[in-house]
């Protein structure tokens, strides 16, 4: 039970760090962003031909981000990474979403999700690229 205490709580100091305090990095990185009513951050997109292209995020309303995936033509594609160590596969019309089991799985999506969202802040686009400079 310890575990699983220990998990929570560090998911929950990350989601915290993991906040609106990444705004300005968000709006000079990106070419679109949407608000919330309270004026966080709700989305930050990538436009090319006047159309979504290339990586997005989307955040909560506290302004944790909570999903990151790419957009092509304007469609979403691929398969998206979400905070909570879950995949949504957006290759088909209706998009599913997946939840891995116990173990290694979530862990290394949320470690994944953690350093493409560090990634796009930097300004960069290819997590391979970018994890071979740091």
């Amino acid at each position: 039970m310890k575990p699983l205490k220990l998990l929570i709580l560090h998911l929950l100091v990350v989601q915290t760090a993991l906040s609106q305090a990444d705004k300005s990095d968000i709006i000079r990185h990106f070419d679109w962003v949407s608000y919330y009513p309270d004026s966080t951050i709700k989305s930050a997109f990538h436009i090319k031909d006047g159309q979504f292209d290339d990586y997005a995020i989307f955040l909560d309303s506290t302004g944790a981000p909570e999903k990151i995936g790419k957009f092509v033509n304007g469609r979403r594609k691929g398969f998206w990474l979400k905070s909570n160590g879950g995949i949504m596969d957006c290759n088909e019309k209706d998009a599913k979403e997946y939840f891995p089991g116990c173990g290694t799985g979530a862990a290394e999506n949320i470690r994944t999700f953690q350093l493409t969202y560090r990634m796009l802040l930097d300004g960069k686009n290819n997590l391979l690229d970018y994890l071979s400079i740091e």
